[in-house]
């Protein structure tokens, strides 16, 4: 009898465990956009992340002319290592977008560091810009307009850096490719520099225009990171 109902105890935790698990990862809809967290998903995680992406949806979505009617996945990794793994990224990087999927350190970790909103935000204008240029938006264009838009480029600590408005944007690049810190850094400053120039000269819509054409051209060959 003892044993009967210790079985019965065991298949009733697993069952829980796995509606629990199928729970977490069910898709939740945003004015028609259709989101699913996955991965290393903690208590509370999902409802903050919730209204961190409503927010960002009814800041940027119309300023990119696009509908809410797409797919996102957000992946929320176990810890540094499986992120460094799945993104290919140095552990300076709060998340990554790629490949519809916006993949991120835990976000206990990250709102310690008072960046956990800061980097939704990032990554899911990178989903916009992706969503409008498809893969043919230059690495210094996608990060330079994103810390201008999600307003970073203010916050960032650029002094003593030495930027040049007149660098090539290949360079830049490279620059934010390099798996050296500081040549990221500068890499960082100086796309969001030559990007607030190009908005003050064309202006947003001009910007977006183009990032629409760029959809139809073959994607640049992005460049290795470097050490």
């Amino acid at each position: 009898m003892i044993k009967r109902s210790l079985i019965l105890s065991f298949r009733f935790f697993c069952s829980l465990c796995l509606f629990c698990l199928i729970c977490v990862s069910l898709p939740f809809e945003i004015n028609g956009m259709d989101y699913r967290i996955n991965g290393n998903v903690e208590e509370g995680d999902r409802q903050e992340l919730e209204a961190i992406l409503s927010e960002a949806e009814n800041a940027y979505l119309s300023m990119f002319k696009l509908d809410g009617n797409d797919r996102l996945d957000i992946y929320i990794c176990k810890d540094l290592p499986e992120f460094i793994k799945l993104t290919g990224v140095e552990w300076w990087h709060g998340g990554r977008f790629t490949n519809r999927t916006i993949y991120l350190q835990r976000p206990a970790a990250l709102r310690r560091l008072g960046i956990l909103e800061q980097t939704v935000s990032h990554e899911f204008i990178h989903f916009l810009v992706w969503k409008t240029a498809g893969n043919n938006c230059p690495v210094w264009l996608n990060e330079g307009l994103t810390l201008n838009l999600s307003g970073e480029r203010q916050q960032m600590d650029c002094i003593g850096i030495n930027v040049d408005e007149n660098m090539n944007t290949k360079d830049i690049d490279a620059l934010i490719c390099s798996r050296d810190r500081e040549k990221a850094r500068l890499g960082y400053c100086q796309a969001g520099l030559l990007v607030s120039i190009l908005l003050k000269k064309q202006g947003f819509e001009e910007i977006r225009d183009n990032l629409a054409r760029f959809k139809l051209q073959k994607p640049p060959q992005e460049p290795i990171q470097k050490n």
